[in-house]
């Protein structure tokens, strides 16, 4: 009798087990391995048969340097987002949030200042980014300029891409903040006491307490953003549908899947993205695991 009933309750955990999982795993069969292997079979998909000719047209594209060259553009502007998140708005997220940790002047204000982003729809923050740009911004640089005509934030080739870097660091610096801001708060009290006593400054504090602490999240941002470096976009198809030099690979992929769909030509070059990433990835999982702070909180 005891038997029959372990049997009944290992039936019951299985099934539920089962339950929970099963969406998972048909999701993932159908929206990643399914995706990815009809993406695999569109690159070398012809006309009359298997062809290279979409990866051929990728390498001429490559090549070309002229103006219009669109996924050039995407590159570059997609290298120069990768850097401004690497180089600029990690440091710059990690020590505003160390200003936020420690409590300065205000801190609560800025604290709502600087999280708001993260909990409004990106339409309208881009809606809002615009016409702050296009109305108060360009009648109070015309003041200062004596100019009679507006700035034309989005809709010029000097303007547009700078206006569109402005967007991402204000928005990346808010999103960091709030995962920067809770790993800094479970930073022991008494190791930072203990620190305090033997006399170390907010910026040993800093480098030798808070930075060692929060590696772990720091080494997982790091590597997200290298997997995710050839599909940073931005918030180019709201702002400007990648015109006046504002393209990002991103948009790119958009542009040859629902814009102008070329979707063999968009899998081919996915396909060598992907054998470009592979490496690099690699090479940044060892660097980071190179840095081997090896601590536990």
């Amino acid at each position: 009798m005891p038997l029959k009933k372990i049997n009944k309750k290992t039936l019951r955990e299985a099934g539920f087990f089962f339950v929970m999982i099963i969406i998972p795993i048909i999701h993932f069969c159908v929206f990643w391995i399914g995706v990815n292997l009809n993406s695999f079979a569109l690159a070398f998909q012809g006309r009359n048969g298997a062809t290279l000719d979409y990866f051929k047209l990728f390498f001429q594209e490559l090549s070309n340097t002229g103006a219009n060259n669109k996924l050039l553009e995407g590159i570059g502007n997609t290298l120069i987002i990768f850097g401004l998140n690497i180089l600029i708005l990690l440091p710059l997220s990690v020590l505003f949030s160390y200003f936020l940790y420690k409590k300065i002047l205000c801190y609560k204000y800025l604290r709502i200042v600087f999280f708001l982003p993260s909990i409004i729809s990106s339409v309208v923050l881009v809606t809002l980014y615009k016409e702050i740009l296009n109305g108060p911004i360009s009648n109070l640089l015309m003041q200062m300029t004596g100019s009679s005509s507006p700035i034309l934030f989005f809709d010029s080739t000097k303007y547009a891409f700078k206006s569109v870097l402005i967007y991402i660091c204000w928005l990346g610096l808010a999103s960091n903040m709030v995962i920067y801001s809770g790993t800094m708060s479970r930073t022991p009290a008494e190791i930072v006491e203990s620190a305090k006593l033997d006399g170390i400054g907010y910026f040993g504090e800093l480098v030798k307490i808070v930075l060692p602490l929060m590696w772990p999240t720091l080494s997982v941002i790091v590597l997200l953003a290298v997997v995710g470096i050839f599909t940073a976009d931005g918030p180019i198809l709201l702002m400007t549908q990648g015109q006046y030099e504002t393209y990002t690979l991103g948009y790119w992929f958009y542009d040859k899947t629902i814009v102008n769909p070329n979707l063999n030509y968009g899998a081919a070059v996915g396909i060598c993205f992907t054998f470009v990433s592979i490496p690099i990835t690699l090479f940044a999982r060892w660097l980071v695991n190179k840095v081997d702070l090896d601590v536990e909180f």
